[in-house]
């Protein structure tokens, strides 16, 4: 059985005392259960108290309490005999809802019975009880939350701010004092937040705020510079704040606004540092571009300048020795000029290039266009003891584009495969040039029988400074891969390995409409 509880000297149960009498008592009981201080987070010290009181004042051995929803082993307070009988058992609920618990007094029963107003201070002391405990635990869950919260502001090193507007008083919390450790909690006016930020952050931020004070917004963020210290004006802090008015007055004006703030200054500076390291790589890559671009061009102006040399120093000669007649200094004349006229349109390409210009759409004829290729690189084919073989199609396939810029493109495809062939051995050091036109497409196909790409490159090829040769930019493959796609066309790598490479261009067909 429960253990004897000696019953107070107010306990009507003892004393017989009139209902005003075990009225008050009762009013007593209810102050005590209420003032039972708490000792430990689930409330079991308390509770026991709560539970002797309670089968004290009834006269009764004991009191146990079983909430609702916990196993039958689960009752709160001291342990009746196995299989004993409540002498009183009432449930605990607010009048209209579910029960919350169950309260049972335990002991000798006693001679006169039980009445509805035992019952019903049984049920009011016992949900007094409950009400203590979830106080409790909601207390707890506070002081949980606002931990969970301390942590969370000192990983992150964010504070919180809470203004109130209408006495423009700020409350910030950080989540280090001066010592760095702890809280540091101070107060001051909300304008004078604005007498630390830097003037052109005031000039943006302060409308911000102003907009969500007057009600056109709830919330909002911003990226400030503050003073470190006062007197230091050259020192700021980067700090990002985020606002949100949680309370407007019956006009919708802001009466309070909560918020964060985080130091962000190291943030900020890697940014900075990071900006100015991209900025660096940004101007090598120019120059890189400049280098690649003004070494193209000045492979590109030799052949045309030097049989222009040629020829005019040989018509020099010949008139200097009386041995010439009108019509060879007129031819010599003429192919003079025809090889300055491509010069210049070396030039134009270029120009038209870099300042990234819509091309020509003049028509171009790809196969007498792989005739000129090879005819450009014959020489440098043959040094290498590489054969160019064009493999000529029946019918014409024409393309609208600016034709230097093309030719140019399968050039450098071409130089790279006879480069390709370098040092190989073997009897096929061939590169093939030929033309498809597959799904209205025109292609040009240049392949060599070299020894392909090394691993891991093909999937780069055509970014800046990809490369496979030594003392390459690696930026030609990349402007080729930018002239197809300003033609609206693309370069690719179809295949290749052990046995060679293939490069494909591929442009639109020209199927005879205008430009």
């Amino acid at each position: 059985m429960c253990p004897k509880t000696t019953p107070e000297p107010s306990d009507p149960r003892s004393n017989a005392a009139s209902g005003a009498e075990a009225q008050a008592s009762f009013e007593e009981l209810l102050e005590r259960l209420l003032a039972i201080p708490t000792s430990r987070t689930d409330g079991t010290d308390e509770l026991d108290e709560a539970l002797v009181l309670i089968a004290g004042f009834f006269g009764a051995d004991c009191a146990v309490l079983r909430l609702e929803g916990e196993p039958e082993n689960g009752s709160r307070g001291p342990a009746s005999a196995p299989g004993a009988t409540p002498i009183l058992e009432v449930p605990v609920a607010v009048v209209g809802r579910e029960p919350i618990a169950t309260i049972a007094l335990y002991g000798t029963d006693r001679e006169s019975p039980w009445t509805d107003i035992d019952a019903s201070r049984l049920g009011l002391a016992a949900w007094t009880v409950c009400e203590v405990l979830r106080n409790q635990r909601v207390e707890l869950e506070l002081r949980e939350k606002q931990i969970w919260l301390l942590m969370a502001m000192e990983s992150a090193s964010v504070g919180v701010w809470d203004w109130d507007v209408g006495n423009d008083r700020v409350r910030f919390i950080s989540p280090f004092d001066e010592h760095g450790t702890g809280l540091r909690i101070r107060e001051t006016e909300g304008s004078s937040w604005f007498d630390t930020t830097h003037p052109e952050d005031v000039v943006v931020s302060r409308p911000e705020v102003d907009r969500a004070i007057s009600g056109e917004k709830d919330a909002f963020s911003m990226v400030v510079r503050q003073r470190v210290a006062p007197g230091q004006d050259d020192r700021w802090a980067h700090i990002y704040s985020r606002g949100r008015v949680i309370e407007r007055d019956p006009d919708g004006r802001a009466r309070r606004i909560m918020g964060t703030f985080e130091d962000v200054t190291e943030a900020h500076r890697k940014a900075a540092a990071e900006k100015a390291r991209e900025a660096a790589m940004a101007r090598t890559a120019r120059m890189a571009s400049l280098g690649a671009l003004a070494s193209s061009l000045a492979h590109d102006l030799n052949q045309p300048l030097t049989a222009l040399t040629s020829y005019l120093e040989g018509s020099v000669r010949m008139m200097a020795k009386g041995q010439v007649s009108d019509v060879d200094v007129v031819e010599a004349l003429e192919r003079s000029v025809a090889f300055a006229h491509r010069a210049a349109d070396i030039v134009r390409r270029f120009r038209r290039l870099l300042q990234r210009e819509a091309p020509l759409r003049d028509p171009v004829d790809l196969g007498s266009l792989l005739l000129e290729v090879r005819d450009r690189l014959q020489r440098e084919a043959a040094a290498a003891g590489v054969e160019i073989v064009v493999a000529e199609g029946p019918d014409p396939v024409v393309v609208r584009g600016d034709g230097l810029q093309i030719e140019e493109v399968v050039v450098n495809l071409g130089r790279n495969a006879v480069e390709a062939l370098l040092g190989t051995s073997g009897s096929s050091r061939t590169v093939t040039l030929d033309v498809r036109e597959p799904d209205g497409l025109a292609e040009v196909r240049v392949a060599d029988t070299g020894p392909g790409i090394p691993e891991g490159l093909a999937d780069r090829l055509f970014e800046p400074l990809a490369t496979t040769k030594e003392a390459g930019r690696g930026l030609g493959l990349a402007i080729c891969h930018s002239i197809a796609e300003i033609h609206g066309g693309r370069l690719t790598v179809e295949r290749t390995g052990p046995d060679g490479t293939t490069f494909v261009l591929a442009l639109p067909r020209d199927d005879g409409g205008g430009p």
